[in-house]
């Protein structure tokens, strides 16, 4: 009877495994580009005609499970690169693996679908692809500006970090905006001269791969300084070919790249290759600027085994520069003491350095899942001279100030991503840690007098801040276009400042931790419309000095953000982006430049609009057109008291480009910012702009000639503004310098002239 049993069971359980659970089987390998046999990340991998599809990871794997047996016909598709389509018999319960080549062709708007899969966020790489291959990216300005909306200002030297504008934000130096390079922060904590201080000119721009940005405090795997974005730059792993480029223009200005493959055509799974460049020029100040930078940059990239791979990168940055400053509107526009292009103080300046060290070890499993762990150590130098007021302090030998210090970062970072099924539903599941830990010693605000005699010290110590953070990222289809992101961060901060100008010993410490829970919702009608409703709380730190010396009890001001968006592809050559978005930020942040620190103002309520269009006219030719609106207001001020200041209002860039592989190309790009208030009562206006920037190139296989002209127009704009008091020395006959004081300061706008014409060109040598 039993046995009889038994066999009925198995009969019912087999028929049940034929009818219930189908044959099925798996496809995996991984996907290079044909010239170089580097990894592709995020190509598109379908089975046409089914609705099953993935996408490759970072290092070029990709896996599609539980796949019904059959013949079918499988697709693998990224922008710029030639669709691959492969016959396929796929058998129950065995596992073929399928390794791709992938060929390197012009760019297609037409390839790029915004239909939801793991990877929602996939059409912004597209979109930076675009962006990266057709502007010209010269500087580290260029490169930040690739984010629709963002825009830069320099008022300190070529040298020092670039003003940020995004989202109704004076970002200052980099407060509000999260930025990378290869996984290495660039955002500097508790700097020396206001925080989060973002220096990307230790970048090469020619060696710029990939540009992952987003905005918003939505992303989980994002802590500190993501607030209105974030920006993360990766370096290219492999060239295709050697590349060496000379370039001179205006105001006698030169600079050279060098880019040299390592291991030439033998190289197999491995590529490895130095870089290096330098720059100098005098600028287009009166007085010159003397501007030098010099970058070295070496990286490899090899598969240690199957599953392993290895990211090793090493670079040495340093730069020198002279400026000229800010200068008051009276001193050109009143006084006539000095042109646009002149200066008050001449002895402004500074010098900097910056020294990485980057490994990242990937290990990939045959079921889709992934651990990375990556290491840091940068090694960085600042010293800035600066003078905002003149003799508004000291009425004898002037304001001019030293901010200094000598930092060492290390840092650990850790994820595993493991794909699943929950239920009938895919998951993919990202479980993150890490650590940093900054050491700053002799972080110093000196007065001073020509550059070299210290007449005071009222700040010196040194900081040591660490962060301990930790993340869960989950992303799961709920339906087949309904694709649902929830994530949960937990950041801890430790504060330690030792007080040196105090006589006795003064070392102060603190903690603070804070949950960023965040939910973005994707739902795609077809692959050519995606909606999508972001919501998300992050935050960025204060500066330790102000945590602990002024007792400030919001030592991780939170951001609660939330973004409602659209991707369309009306027709198959033109891909639009809308969103209407709104941020509330906890406590709003005032750099003081003499004193050199950050200081709260209360919360404050933004909001805005985001419209981007790619439209590619011919198989050559493209548009593209950003504009972005933004309105912000100090909720604790009273009404006409409550703008904040330096906050853009519109702004817009756009530009025609006509890329083919060989003969002329070009672009011609405008760049719009309008009026908007530089104090709380708009009482004074920090004056807008619009530029038109022309560049040409002639290609050939081995070379190209290639010349720009920035501010094509010669326009008369103002590059950076602020409502600053200041007290100048009244003219007299002997020196306009040394005359008797006005009688009263005076808050009033100053700036930092924008370039005039800029003529530059060169050639590129490819071997």
């Amino acid at each position: 009877m039993i046995r009889k049993w038994v066999y009925q069971t198995s009969i019912i359980f087999v028929f049940s495994s034929i009818f219930i659970y189908p044959h099925t089987g798996t496809i995996n390998g991984i996907i290079v580009d044909s010239l170089t046999a580097n990894p592709m990340e995020y190509v598109n991998v379908s089975l046409v005609s089914t609705g099953l599809g993935v996408s490759s990871d970072n290092v070029g794997n990709y896996r599609l499970d539980s796949v019904p047996e059959g013949t079918y016909t499988i697709k693998f598709s990224f922008l710029g690169y030639k669709n691959v389509e492969r016959k396929i018999k796929v058998i129950s319960g065995q596992i073929l693996v399928l390794n791709i080549k992938m060929q390197m062709l012009s760019i297609n708007l037409s390839e790029i679908k915004v239909s939801s899969t793991l990877e929602p966020n996939l059409i912004f790489t597209h979109i930076n692809k675009v962006d990266i291959e057709l502007r010209p990216i010269n500087s580290s300005q260029d490169i930040l500006r690739i984010v629709p909306g963002l825009i830069t200002a320099q008022h300190a030297g070529g040298g020092k970090a670039e003003q940020i504008y995004l989202r109704g934000f004076d970002i200052d130096h980099g407060t509000d905006i999260d930025i990378s390079v290869d996984g290495i922060p660039v955002n500097m904590v508790s700097h020396a001269h206001g925080q989060g201080y973002a220096d990307l000119h230790y970048v090469i721009p020619e060696l710029i791969g990939t540009v992952d940005f987003n905005k918003g405090p939505y992303f989980s795997d994002h802590g500190d300084f993501n607030t209105a974005g974030y920006v993360n730059f990766t370096t290219t792993n492999s060239i295709n070919k050697n590349l060496v480029k000379f370039e001179i223009g205006d105001f006698n200005t030169f600079r050279s790249v060098a880019i040299i493959d390592l291991l030439g055509k033998s190289k197999g799974n491995q590529n490895a290759y130095l870089a290096g460049e330098f720059l100098f020029s005098d600028s287009y100040f009166e007085s010159p600027q003397n501007f030098n930078r010099i970058n070295l940059f070496g990286k490899y990239t090899g598969k240690l085994s199957n599953e392993n791979t290895l990211n090793v990168s090493i670079s040495n940055f340093t730069s020198k520069w002279d400026h000229s400053g800010q200068i008051p509107n009276r001193a050109v526009n009143d006084y006539n003491w000095i042109t646009r292009f002149g200066a008050i103080d001449t002895t402004e300046g500074g010098s900097t350095s910056r020294f990485n060290i980057n490994a990242i070890i990937t290990t990939s499993s045959n079921d889709e899942s992934q651990l990375s762990n990556q290491i840091y150590y940068s090694k960085y130098d600042f010293q800035l001279w600066s003078n905002f007021t003149f003799w508004l302090n000291d009425t004898t030998n002037g304001d001019q100030i030293l901010q200094k210090e000598d930092r060492r970062i290390y840092g650990y970072k850790g994820n595993y991503t493991t794909k699943n099924r929950f239920g009938n539903s895919k998951l993919k599941s990202i479980f993150g840690w890490g650590l940093r830990y900054d050491h700053v010693n002799d972080l110093e605000l000196s007065h001073t007098v020509n550059r070299k005699d210290i007449l005071s010290t009222p700040i010196l110590g040194n900081v040591n801040q660490t962060n301990i953070y930790f993340y869960y990222d989950g992303t799961i289809v709920l339906i087949e276009n309904l694709v649902l992101n929830l994530g949960l961060r937990y950041d801890h901060f430790i504060f330690d400042y030792l007080d040196n100008t105090e006589t006795e010993y003064s070392n102060l410490s603190d903690g603070a931790g804070i949950i960023s829970p965040k939910l973005n919702l994707f739902f795609s009608t077809s692959d050519q419309l995606q909606l999508y409703l972001k919501m998300g709380s992050g935050f960025h730190s204060n500066d330790s000095r102000v945590i602990l010396q002024e007792q400030v009890t919001d030592a991780l001001p939170r951001a609660i953000g939330a973004d409602l968006g659209t991707f369309w592809k009306p027709f198959p050559d033109v891909l639009l982006n809308f969103a209407l978005w709104s941020l509330y930020l906890e406590s709003e942040f005032v750099y003081v430049g003499d004193e050199a620190v950050i200081e709260p103002s209360g919360e404050s309520f933004r909001y805005g609009v985001d419209l981007s269009i790619r439209y590619q006219l011919l198989q050559d030719l493209f548009v593209d057109f950003d504009y972005n609106y933004s309105y912000g207001e100090l909720l604790a001020e009273p009404e006409g008291e409550n703008f904040i200041p330096l906050a853009p209002r519109h702004t817009s860039i756009g530009g025609i480009s006509y890329k083919p592989f060989f003969g002329i190309g070009g672009s011609i790009r405008y760049r719009y910012v309008s009026d908007r208030p530089a104090n709380e009562d708009y009482s004074v206006i920090a004056l807008g702009y619009l530029l038109l920037d022309l560049a040409l190139t002639y290609t050939q296989p081995n070379w190209q000639l290639f010349i720009r002209a920035d501010n094509l127009l010669a326009s008369e704009w103002n590059e950076a503004q602020f409502d600053t008091e200041t007290r100048l020395r009244i003219l007299n006959e002997s020196d306009a310098f040394t005359g008797r004081l006005e009688p009263h300061s005076i808050s009033e706008l100053t700036f930092t002239p924008g370039y005039p014409l800029w003529i530059r060109g060169g050639i590129i040598f490819n071997f």
